[in-house]
């Protein structure tokens, strides 16, 4: 496309060779070169931004989101923050913009990521489980739609209608043990409760105060907690007693654990062997 554009423009508007002047390509040109930069730092700044919008969105819908935090995304964003820092050293150390040739350092540097990112590319296939061209799951109270005059029976109908799924939510959670699923999604409970998930992820967001992860891990810590009560970590080991509650990963229940105790979990068996053996 740029190619046929060089082409239209030479051809039908400046009626000579604008962009191979002289036989030099206008990629040395300042214009161009600041504009290439300037293309790829609004790029990484879209991309970052994406990455944190499906980032909520995944703690919004599924229970084992702490593996889906895109690893190779990351790493992706990081080359091109690398690619952009090194675009800038080479315009301030090569301000004759047509001498390319002598800037090895920056040839070499510049194909190391490039080749990083492709190979790194090709080993990491990343399937998005959910669309960002959905709605947001989570919605905001003052987002909703409501006509002048009825506003505040809306709102007592929304609060009703909420508190009917919270009672339900915690029904599933508490008797049924959904929450030993460790691949459990919002989908789940919205297709057992038969509703749409968007009403799930409103009524966890609306009337818990947390994100769908959040609000299962914290049913998965409490059941850990109550088996090391029972004295379970006598019988197995931590991590079989995390993946009976659901977990299945031993890094994300080390950080789920730690964040809703303030203890580690062999800190928190610890504590609690001190207090049964000073009860005794």
């Amino acid at each position: 496309m740029y190619t046929i554009f060089i082409f239209l423009a030479d051809k039908f508007y400046f009626g000579y060779s604008y962009f191979y002047a002289n036989g030099r390509d206008k990629d040395f040109d300042s214009w161009y070169q600041v504009a290439g930069f300037l293309s790829l730092a609004t790029y990484l700044i879209l991309s970052l931004q994406l990455l944190k919008k499906y980032k909520i969105l995944i703690f919004n819908t599924y229970s084992f989101a702490d593996e889906l935090t895109f690893s190779w995304a990351k790493k992706f964003l990081y080359a091109l923050l690398s690619i952009l820092i090194l675009r800038l050293l080479f315009f301030i150390f090569n301000p004759e913009w047509a001498n390319f040739g002598a800037k090895f350092w920056y040839y070499c540097c510049f194909s190391v990521l490039v080749y990083y990112i492709s190979i790194n590319g090709l080993l990491n296939v990343v399937t998005s489980l959910t669309s960002l061209s959905q709605k947001d799951l989570h919605v905001e109270p003052s987002k909703l739609k409501t006509k002048k005059g009825n506003q505040l029976d809306n709102e007592l109908s929304l609060a009703r209608d909420l508190e009917k799924w919270k009672v339900q939510l915690e029904a599933l959670m508490t008797n049924e043990k959904y929450y030993k699923n460790p691949e459990l999604s919002v989908f789940d409970l919205a297709k057992e409760l038969n509703t749409h998930p968007k009403k799930i992820s409103q009524t966890i967001n609306q009337e818990f105060a947390m994100n769908f992860n959040d609000y299962v891990n914290q049913y998965r810590i409490k059941a850990v907690i109550d088996l090391l009560h029972a004295g379970a970590h006598e019988k197995q080991t931590l991590l079989a007693i995390a993946f009976d509650c659901g977990f299945n990963s031993k890094s994300t229940f080390n950080r789920v654990f730690k964040y809703q105790t303030s203890y580690t979990p062999a800190a928190f068996c610890q504590k609690l062997t001190v207090n049964i053996g000073a009860k005794s």
